[in-house]
């Protein structure tokens, strides 16, 4: 860092007490999501996804085709969950975000099964993980809304 941006940090810093840097910060004009709803969100788009994989012409209210959760890697499929953009972590190996290996036959039971596990509230921390680092800006003081 050159020398004349750390001293006029340094003062800024002095005349502003509370003020801390950040690398990233999101806009947020609306409150966060509380768990219920985001796990809603999240199974939506699963079945929205499910939807679209059984016939690729469906649409939704506005005319826009669903984001997929899947893709087509060949003959076979991966298979993830979505919090907004966030993939969430659904494996218990390497954290693994995607399901990989898995048959055009299998994938509506596949779809059911990320569902089910979704209403039984297997990813609830996973859900949560997503909006961590939305929280810990905020308790930086580094985001106001």
């Amino acid at each position: 860092m050159n020398q004349v941006l750390k001293t006029f940090n340094e003062g800024l810093r002095k005349q502003f007490k509370n003020v801390t840097s950040a690398t990233e910060i999101t806009a947020s004009r609306h409150k966060s999501d509380t768990i219920e709803t985001a796990r809603k969100k999240v199974r939506n788009k699963a079945k929205n996804s499910k939807d679209f994989f059984a016939d690729d012409t469906v649409v939704n209210d506005k005319g826009k085709k669903p984001d997929p959760i899947f893709k087509q890697h060949g003959d076979t499929y991966s298979l993830g969950l979505k919090s907004g953009n966030r993939w969430l972590i659904i494996t218990d190996e390497d954290d693994g975000k995607f399901w990989t290996g898995i048959k055009k036959e299998e994938m509506p039971a596949m779809f059911d099964l990320l569902i089910a596990g979704v209403d039984a509230k297997v990813y609830d921390e996973a859900i949560l993980a997503t909006k961590k680092p939305k929280l810990a800006v905020k308790a930086r003081g580094g985001d106001n809304a």
